[in-house]
Order: C-alpha cells, then sequence, then structure tokens
C-alpha cells in the first residue's frame, strides 16, 4: 500500500494552514471589538471624571472666594481682661465718655463681663455703641440703662461681655 501523495499531503496541510488563518482571523476581530467597547468605556468614564473635576474645581474655587470673604470680617478674641477692659476703655475715652465706675461684672458660660457706669453726651453714647460694634474682637451689650442728666449729658450703665481666649 501507497502512502497519500504528496500533493494530497500538501493539500491537506494548506488547508489546515488555510483554516487556522481563518480562526486566526475571527478570534483577532473579536479581540478588537473587545477592545474597541473597552476603549469606548473608557472614554466615557474620562470625560465623566474630567467633568466631574471640572465641577469640583470650580466648587473649590467658589469656596475659597467665600472662605476670603468670610475671613475680612473674622473676630478676635480679647487675650485676657485686661486687654478686654483697655478696648472697651479706650472706645469710650475716644468719644469723651466719661466712666465714673468700671467692676468686673457676672457673666456665664465662658465669657467676660464688665459693668460700666458712665456719663456722655447723648450722640457721643450713640457713637461709642457703633465703636464697640465695630471693634476688631467679639463685643456684645447684656444690658443698657440710659438717663438723663444734668448740662445735657446722658448717664447710664451698660453691661458688655466677651469671651477670652483662656476661656476664663
Amino acid at each position: 500500500m501507497r502512502g497519500p501523495s504528496k500533493k494530497t499531503v500538501l493539500g491537506f496541510i494548506l488547508i489546515i494552514l488555510f483554516g487556522l488563518i481563518i480562526y486566526g482571523e475571527y478570534t483577532f476581530s473579536l479581540n478588537v471589538i473587545e477592545s474597541k467597547k473597552r476603549l469606548d468605556t473608557l472614554t466615557r468614564n474620562q470625560l465623566t471624571l474630567e467633568r466631574s473635576v471640572e465641577e469640583k474645581t470650580k466648587q473649590v474655587a467658589v469656596f475659597k472666594k467665600a472662605i476670603a470673604e468670610l475671613e475680612k470680617y473674622q473676630l478676635g478674641i480679647p487675650e485676657d481682661e485686661v486687654d478686654f477692659y483697655d478696648k472697651v476703655q479706650q472706645e469710650m475715652t475716644d468719644n469723651t465718655i466719661r466712666s465714673n465706675r468700671i467692676t468686673a461684672a457676672k457673666a456665664g458660660g465662658g465669657r467676660s463681663a464688665v459693668a460700666i457706669n458712665f456719663e456722655g453726651a447723648y450722640y457721643d453714647i450713640l457713637q461709642t455703641l457703633a465703636d464697640w460694634r465695630g471693634m476688631d474682637v467679639v463685643v456684645r451689650v447684656s444690658g443698657l440703662n440710659l438717663s438723663s442728666g444734668t448740662d445735657g449729658l446722658s448717664k447710664g450703665n451698660i453691661t458688655i461681655e466677651s469671651v477670652l481666649k483662656g476661656g476664663d
């Protein structure tokens, strides 16, 4: 018996080679299609993330601007009672208000208070109140009594509170 001829073996090898080439192209095209789908997904994700980063960047800019605006109005806290009394008395002196008596007053919640018996022109007293409000430290008027006095001057008692740095 004779074996297969060279042409038959060569033909069989060519058929197998042709089949392998077709199978290779098929699997390659499947990989290309799958890679294209992954690339499209990644591109969409990239665009979404870029938009998100852009929005976050805008929000950060808005927050920074708001914080900078708030820092302009940030109030200080007096170091101690002497600093607090000094700032209060300085505003009274600047507005020609005479303090007859200054005493420590009772305040709760970690605040310090001062009670002042004073005398001065009505509009100077109002200006002093406005200046206390505009001070660079936290100040609160917790009580005020005002009455007319002699020689066109007004008299009064006021209690002013502030928070001190030490929380005393």
